[in-house]
């Protein structure tokens, strides 16, 4: 799912990056003429080839369809492609998602090299491309996160869903900040809430859903302004198009889960969009936290140590689809729940990693996450996952994602 809302950035081609447009995967180029059985018509000034490939999306039904481009004619700015897919009403935005020469094992080597060249340590590089790298690319995060907050204290951001668990949670200022989850199950609610004479915004943040339906935007918009007005300055964004959603200055954003931050060269275009901070993936392992840390973005990285994690998020997804269980490759069993118009699965039993504070404090890290979502609020189980955080300690029966596989 991170792939759908994030993106690789190595500095080469800057074009791939157009956060106001749109949200879909990749950047807007025209939009469909006709669409008939078995081709489809786009009005593109993009000099389009065999090989590309591109995502029509109708904001009207909310669909998007993916496909590689095998043939194409063109005739002017009109370029018809072989399309087996359902038919698109006139109008639909079109997206360039990949280039036909890209490789993703370049890239990958390419920002090895880039790591290499940045941390002054001898890498494998083809002859005359040394200067290119250590000169050019280095200057994009050198000295981007010079840390300037000397306080030492451990922050912690503790999620919800559920409005009940506000009651619940302590509210001690600094230490403490409470993430409301938006989803069109309690918007609203939130959205009075935070506008109460005594509600504390200072000590609050909101986040948005990764996926937010074109119809769904307008609506979602004015929610935003209501609670920027209400005093909330904090927000969490999980979606390159969610910066168009925000003024320009005066609030404090952070790159979600799923706005995933690959490397330190990603977080440097993220930072120029007026992102402070960035959220590790449920799925990161210790090595690459560290390798951010060392980049520069220790005091920025919060990495969130218990939860249950979305595995996958769909519409297509219906109550009937799995009727006797869920287990992934590992056996680990999943189970289906629903919101905001989509399925999700989630795991079973909790991720837990209270037991790694101590190896990634070491590394400077001081930003930590308790997810609560999907969990009813009771005062106990708050009791219960706090005291295991503050021991560092898990519960027997919990799971950890790749992250301990790499830790000696």
């Amino acid at each position: 799912a991170r792939e759908k809302t994030s993106f690789l950035f190595s500095g080469k081609n800057p074009s791939v990056l157009n956060p106001y447009k749109p949200q879909c995967l990749g950047r807007r180029i025209g939009t469909v003429i006709k669409s008939e059985p078995g081709l489809i018509t786009i009005e593109t000034a993009e000099a389009l080839q065999p090989g590309d490939r591109i995502r029509i999306s109708d904001p009207g039904s909310d669909t998007t369809e993916a496909l590689k481009i095998k043939e194409i004619s063109k005739s002017g700015n009109a370029c018809s492609i072989p399309f087996a897919g359902e038919a698109f009403s006139p109008g639909s935005q079109v997206f360039k998602a990949g280039d036909a020469g890209w490789d993703e094992k370049n890239i990958e080597k390419e920002i090895d090299m880039m790591y290499s060249s940045h941390a002054g340590s001898p890498a494998d590089r083809k002859p005359g491309h040394q200067n290119d790298y250590s000169n050019k690319y280095a200057s994009l995060i050198a000295r981007q996160w010079i840390n300037t907050d000397k306080s030492s204290s451990v922050q912690l951001r503790v999620r919800i869903d559920d409005p009940g668990w506000i009651a619940l949670l302590p509210r001690n200022g600094q230490d403490l900040n409470v993430v409301l989850s938006l989803k069109k199950e309690n918007i609203g609610i939130f959205k009075e809430t935070c506008s109460g004479q005594f509600f504390d915004c200072s000590s609050t943040v909101c986040e948005l859903l990764p996926y937010i339906s074109q119809r769904e935007i307008s609506g979602y918009r004015q929610v935003i302004d209501r609670l920027i007005a209400s005093g909330i300055k904090r927000w969490v964004l999980n979606n390159i198009s969610q910066f168009g959603f925000f003024p320009s200055e005066g609030l404090e954003l952070t790159a979600g889960h799923f706005l995933y931050t690959w490397n330190a060269f990603s977080a440097r275009i993220l930072k120029d969009l007026g992102t402070a901070y960035f959220v590790t993936s449920w799925e990161d392992d210790i090595l690459n936290i560290r390798k951010l840390a060392e980049a520069g973005l220790r005091s920025r990285l919060i990495v969130y140590l218990y939860g249950y994690p979305p595995v996958a998020r769909s519409r297509m997804l219906s109550r009937d689809t799995y009727s006797e269980g869920i287990y992934s490759e590992q056996d680990i069993k999943l189970r289906m729940i629903f919101e905001s118009g989509a399925g999700v699965l989630i795991p079973d039993k909790p991720v837990m990693l209270f037991n790694m504070r101590e190896k990634l404090t070491l590394s400077g890290i001081r930003n930590f996450g308790i997810d609560l979502s999907y969990i009813k609020p009771e005062k106990s189980i708050w009791e219960n996952i706090y005291d295991a955080y503050q021991k560092k300690t898990n519960f027997p029966d919990s799971i950890k994602f790749n992250f301990k596989r790499t830790v000696k």
